[in-house]
């Protein structure tokens, strides 16, 4: 083999993936704007799905009891101000202030209830979830939903490649459905009327 020929045969090897490189540059803003308009999606070995979120939601409004539209705590009040704002702006900053304000909504309700042992500081919300299933009789169809938005949270916080993927849509969705089941647990604590 000559150097020539070697020279060439490099060259033809490496060739085709710097095209592929250079087209995946150029059309990286459609191919993103793709990639939001998938319903779920899977990326090295992370998938996230929007759509079974979306179908236990559609569960939940089918049998949707009375829950009172309006919330109740300025804490909260504020972070949906920051959730919704957010959602334009940077979507997967809404899914984070969204969560934020689900877990403090579950952590009121489990000192409201005093449902559990362990002292304020050291409850997860993990552990706040069980113990609402446990004693609040939280349905199992908010359950499964919360679970199913604490796994998005995780991913969106967690792998980075996930943050620019997220649609403002996707996004609006997860505020909705926090602000939902924010609504549904300070219902489990209110007094029946």
């Amino acid at each position: 083999m000559t150097w020539f020929s070697f020279i060439a045969s490099i060259v033809a090897s490496i060739a085709w993936p710097c095209v592929i490189c250079v087209l995946l540059m150029m059309f990286k803003p459609d191919i993103l704007r793709l990639l939001k308009l998938a319903e779920s999606i899977k990326y090295k070995g992370i998938a996230i799905s929007f759509t079974k979120m979306e179908e236990q939601s559609q569960i939940l409004d089918a049998a949707q009891a009375t829950i009172p539209s309006q919330v109740d705590s300025s804490v909260l009040l504020s972070l949906e101000d920051q959730m919704y704002d957010a959602v334009d702006r940077y979507p997967s900053a809404a899914i984070v202030l969204s969560w934020s304000a689900l877990e403090s909504a579950m952590a009121d309700a489990v000192s409201n209830l005093g449902i559990s042992p362990d002292s304020p500081s050291s409850r997860s919300p993990r552990h706040n979830l069980d113990m609402l299933a446990s004693y609040a009789n939280l349905s199992k169809d908010y359950l499964y939903l919360i679970q199913e938005m604490y796994s998005i949270r995780n991913k969106t916080l967690h792998q980075s490649n996930v943050k620019e993927i997220i649609s403002r849509e996707q996004a609006l969705a997860y505020a909705n459905n926090t602000m939902r089941i924010v609504r549904y647990i300070q219902s489990l604590v209110s007094p029946k009327v």
